[in-house]
């Protein structure tokens, strides 16, 4: 393109620069001729809403850490009808261990909340009944004091807030197994998932009737979590 031709060019923006600068500068050189009572413009003000909505998904999740108690090998004191073992670290009631001796088990389901919401905790046996589980051809005809009953207790405080809901902090009421029954038993109305406090021990008490079969005697127990 020759010298001439640029030239032009650059004439050209100058002059479409020079008209708009002129036509701003000529609008407001008119606005403020209006003077009186125009000279103040305003305009009606106006306010609006929005909404703006997130959804999230919380994941519930719980993990059985420590996942067996073992109350070992043992007999029923010839002559009582029944004896009582506790996974709590509570002296045992007319047991003894192979070697004749009284001893004490500590042990317990260590059940931490690793998901991102409150949870409702549960707990069941795969077996039919505690005769079943613990006596031969499910026959201990003398008596009917066969059981397992459960407990749970805050591993870290206000794991299981009691506040809101529910924690099953003693045996009594109603246990996983009777003699005849199955049962699904609510540990905790309201188990909390923030690290510091979302984890619950779970321990178990036994009966053994005096006619409870030789060998070894396993329950499978799940844990069932729910959105609280």
């Amino acid at each position: 393109m020759s010298d001439v031709s640029n030239r032009t060019i650059v004439a050209l923006l100058a002059v479409a620069l020079v008209v708009s600068v002129a036509g701003t500068m000529y609008s407001v050189s008119e606005l403020g001729a209006l003077g009186g009572s125009y000279t103040m413009l305003s305009g009606a003000a106006t306010t609006g809403t929005g909404d703006t909505a997130i959804t999230v998904q919380g994941t519930v999740a719980i993990v059985v850490d420590d996942a067996a108690v073992d109350f070992g090998n043992g007999y029923v004191i010839p002559g009582a009808n029944s004896a009582t073992i506790d996974s709590d670290g509570s002296a045992h009631l007319n047991w003894l261990n192979t070697a004749g001796l009284v001893y004490t088990v500590d042990d317990h389901h260590l059940i931490n909340n690793t998901g991102t919401t409150i949870v409702k905790l549960d707990v069941e046996s795969s077996s039919t009944h505690a005769e079943n589980w613990l006596c031969a051809n499910s026959d201990c005809p003398s008596t009917t004091s066969a059981q397992l009953e459960v407990k749970a207790k805050n591993h870290e405080t206000g794991s299981c807030d009691s506040g809101v809901g529910a924690i099953k902090a003693s045996y009594s009421g109603s246990p996983i197994l009777t003699a005849t029954t199955t049962n699904v038993v609510d540990l905790c109305e309201h188990f909390n998932y923030d690290d510091s406090y979302d984890s619950l021990e779970v321990d178990f008490r036994v009966t053994i009737p005096g006619e409870a079969s030789n060998g070894g005697h396993t329950t499978t127990l799940t844990y069932t979590a729910t959105t609280a």
